[in-house]
């Protein structure tokens, strides 16, 4: 940033600024503090000096401060464009793109000349995805400084993104031609790395002949050499060269012999199919196994295609050297081969047959000759209890899980997979008890007290899971706050779940917004990388980075934050929190109470929660005083989440979390259903419709979708205040949806129960959905979710994934029966017939342990 001369300065105080200007850059605010004041102790009204203590004032953490003063600074000199500069740079920081992107303009108008300004205007285009003046501002700066080399890649960059790959090869072409040779041999890395990004580029546009050419012309420029013959590889495959594609995967291979691309490439060269014959297939393979005897993919790579007795033959020989070794992800490595229901038996069979036969002999058959280690059964019932456990059969996993701990007590391994099967048994707590105590046996392993903290939060022990995850964080006084720090994902979504369900609902809303914080600053710490990128040639990165960043929350941790975010809001939305201590006002304890029982209850429900406050404000006082902040450095002012949960737009703030999701996860179906809810609520009619399309073209036989499109049909089709044109496109779009059939709300419903009538996972919303349609047709609902309780219960045979998923609705639905007016007999005795057929879920049993918590259904989930 350049001092301007519209309001001049004496030598003296032109020197001072041209200080506070390099304090600024150098983020020394104290002493650009001192010289700002210095300045305007004389000339109080200069607007540069102004605006530039108001950047200052905004390192050092004090927005309103310097938001008020760069305005200041402006209005006395509106013709500066230091001014309107910091102003961008102002609206920058508070995360205000289009006012900072004006700024940035009107301070260009006024002095087209200055770089600083283009550089600054681009990467804030590039950041909002305005890939067009993101073109037009690199050629402006191309116009203005053709001499540097950033300014031509820069422009190649924009039209590569906007796929003009003629002009980005142009471009890159014009400044190669001009680049002279030496300057070649002495920045010998960053050339290569251009060569490189053209050659994407010309692979990019499938100028495959032109592009191979461009490389062997150039090849010993290249310091990349395996990126390079790895794209020679693509190019020969695409152009049909076969024999030269093979020739140069057998050379890489004899570089890394464990990169599965190099297989398939390497099998797509030989023109094999899934109709080779298996000898054929297999042979390349063996030769290169011949060649590296230690090597693992082509050893494991061949079972994925074999079958019958080569793939017994073949597994069997797998598992036996495994299990003697030792090797503890062994039952993880062949893990996809269980996606084949034969495979699976097969493994099953060997494994089974290895356990019983190393208990009696020792050894792995009774017809070997040598027998195997004592630590050998001890590997093989490690491997048989996780696969046990993943084939939903949980007593028999515990069953041998036991057996391996009797015969080695000190194995970590052993009690994490119990801990495991306890999991996914459905009993948080016990699963939390054998993960702490494998954690206890070795205090120095970070990963596994990760993942105890996981289970504790899990079983509802936060403070415990808090204190546990404190022993790995250096920030003694503050240690969650310093995992918020490092963006940990998993520790942030879990402890929202555990706030969650003990009821804190504004400590999970916090940890949530945290979620959605973190991949915001992905985003933002990409793009600071534009001008660093282009500067040192980082160029292949660079540009898969940018792309990444349409789809970086397309990701499992934000999909689960924003929904369970959302979920909130509409319950904010439906069950506002009322001036009582924070009772929802259709608190069901107080459905049947007479006024002078509900004020009794409210008043205990206040007392209770200032005595609660008063606990923490003791216990917040025990804790270590945290370090004094440093300058800039941000005060959290809502640490318990309150401010977040007493929201007066909770619809707003839904929908925020709904704007990106839809935006970023176009066949997250979720998203798109509770974008419904949120619209719903709004009274949006074409956003409400825009949602049902978007949900239908994912799954047209969701049962939520089914419900929420019988509610659009029932109360916006028939609506009278839509203007005409709405009124069309509604009747349009639905004659779609319904594929041309004149169905009434309820029959939508009624057709869908018909279809899922014995999977109450799919039964649950629609019957709520049934009801809403008509009250009066409870009776129908509750016997329709029985019946598919029972059905659905009946169906579990073995506790495995798709299993878990169904207890977990058959828990939802025991807790929504009493809706549909379920008497709490009947509620009991569908609990029970759950406890018989599933007695080691903690859900249905009647007699918890005294250290039990009940969690929500949650956190039985799998892990995220």
């Amino acid at each position: 940033m350049s001092a301007s001369t519209s309001q001049p300065l004496p030598p003296r105080e032109s020197a001072l600024l041209k200080k506070l200007l390099r304090f600024s850059e150098m983020k020394q605010f104290k002493q650009g503090l001192r010289t700002a004041k210095a300045i305007l102790s004389v000339y109080p009204n200069h607007g540069e000096t102004m605006a530039m203590k108001g950047l200052v004032l905004s390192g050092m953490g004090k927005k309103e401060e310097a938001f008020e003063l760069a305005k200041a600074g402006l209005r006395n000199d509106i013709k500066s464009h230091v001014c309107w500069h910091v102003l961008g740079l102002l609206h920058r920081s508070d995360k205000n793109y289009v006012e900072a992107i004006k700024a940035y303009r009107q301070a260009h108008r006024i002095d087209k000349d200055n770089i600083n300004i283009l550089r600054d205007l681009s990467v804030l285009q590039l950041q909002m995805n305005d890939l067009e003046g993101f073109k037009v501002t690199r050629q402006q700066l191309l116009a203005a400084r053709s001499d540097q080399r950033q300014s031509w890649i820069g422009l190649a960059i924009a039209n590569h993104l906007l796929n003009d790959f003629d002009s980005a090869e142009n471009l890159l072409s014009t400044f190669e031609e001009n680049e002279d040779e030496r300057t070649k041999e002495e920045e010998f890395v960053e050339y290569s790395e251009l060569i490189m990004y053209k050659a994407e580029i010309l692979e990019e546009s499938k100028q495959y002949e032109a592009c191979l050419n461009y490389v062997n012309s150039k090849e010993k420029f290249v310091s990349d050499k395996r990126a390079l013959q790895e794209l020679k590889v693509r190019l020969f495959l695409h152009l049909g060269k076969l024999e030269e594609a093979k020739k140069l995967l057998y050379f890489l291979l004899s570089i890394n012999v464990e990169n599965r691309w190099y297989y398939t490439a390497l099998e797509q060269a030989s023109g094999f199919s899934a109709s080779t014959p298996f000898a054929e297939r297999v042979k390349l393979y063996d030769d290169i196994l011949a060649k590296s005897p230690r090597a693992q993919m082509p050893v494991f790579l061949p079972m994925t295609f074999a079958t019958g007795a080569e793939f017994a033959a073949r597994i069997e020989a797998y598992l036996r050297k495994g299990l003697s070794k030792g090797v503890i992800p062994l039952f993880k490595t062949v893990r996809t081969l269980l996606n084949d229901p034969a495979k699976a038996a097969t493994i099953e069979s060997l494994v089974l047959g290895f356990e019983d036969s190393l208990a009696k002999s020792g050894k792995f058959a009774a017809a070997d000759e040598a027998a195997q280690l004592p630590t050998c059964i001890v590997w093989t019932r490690f491997f048989v209890a996780q696969l046990l456990d993943t084939k939903g059969k949980l007593q028999e996993a515990l069953t041998c899980i036991n057996k391996a701990i009797e015969h080695t007590p000190t194995m970590i391994e052993l009690y994490m997979c119990k801990a495991k099967i306890y999991k996914h048994a459905g009993d948080a707590e016990e699963a939390a008890h054998w993960m702490n105590f494998a954690r206890e046996l070795d205090l120095a392993d970070r990963y596994i007290n990760n993942k105890c903290v996981k289970y504790m939060l899990r079983a509802g022990r936060i403070k415990e899971a808090e204190e546990t995850v404190s022993l790995f964080t250096k920030e003694a006084a503050d240690p969650i706050g310093q995992l918020t720090e490092m963006q940990c994902l998993w520790f942030e979504l879990e402890h929202a779940r555990a706030f969650l369900a003990q009821k804190n609902k504004g400590m999970a809303l916090k940890k949530l917004h945290n979620i959605d914080r973190h991949y915001m600053m992905y985003s933002e710490d990409a793009y600071e990388f534009t001008l660093y990128c282009t500067r040192k040639m980082t160029l292949r990165s660079f540009v898969r980075c940018i792309r990444m960043q349409d789809q970086i929350r397309d990701a499992k941790y934000y999909h689960a934050a924003a929904v369970t975010a959302i979920g909130m809001y509409l319950d904010l939305v439906d069950k506002p929190l009322a001036e009582n201590g924070g009772v929802a006002e259709d608190d069901p304890a107080t459905a049947n109470m007479t006024e002078a029982e509900r004020k009794k209850y409210l008043s205990k429900q206040r007392k209770a929660a200032k005595k609660a406050e008063a606990e923490a404000a003791q216990q917040e006082a025990k804790k270590p005083v945290p370090p004094p902040k440093k300058d800039g450095e941000k005060v959290d002012d809502d640490p318990d989440g309150k401010k977040l949960l007493s929201t007066a737009t909770p619809l707003d703030e839904a929908a925020k979390f709904v704007k990106t999701l839809q935006h970023v996860s176009k066949t997250f179906i979720e998203g798109h259903l509770v974008s419904y809810e949120v619209h719903r609520r709004k009274n949006k009619v074409l956003l409400m419709l825009q949602a049902l399309k978007r949900a239908a073209a994912i799954d047209a036989n969701n049962a939520v979708y089914r419900g929420q499109l019988a509610h659009f049909v029932a109360t916006q089709s028939t609506r009278t205040d839509l203007a005409a044109p709405v009124k069309t496109v509604v009747a349009d779009e639905l004659k779609t949806l319904l594929n041309g059939k004149a169905q009434t709300p309820v029959a939508i419903v009624t057709e869908s129960l018909d279809k899922h009538k014995n999977e109450i996972g799919n039964v649950l919303p629609l019957a709520r959905a049934l009801v809403q349609l008509n009250a009066g047709d409870k009776a129908n609902a509750l016997a329709r979710v029985t019946s598919a309780f029972n059905a659905s219960l009946e169906s579990i045979t073995v506790v495995d994934k798709a299993a878990r998923v169904v207890i977990r609705n058959l828990q939802d639905a025991l807790q929504t029966l009493p809706e549909f007016g379920a008497s709490e007999a009947d509620v009991k005795a569908l609990r029970a017939k759950c406890a018989a057929r599933l007695p080691l879920h903690a859900a249905f049993n009647d007699k918890p342990t005294a250290s039990r918590v009940i969690v929500n259904p949650a956190a039985n989930a799998a892990d995220v």
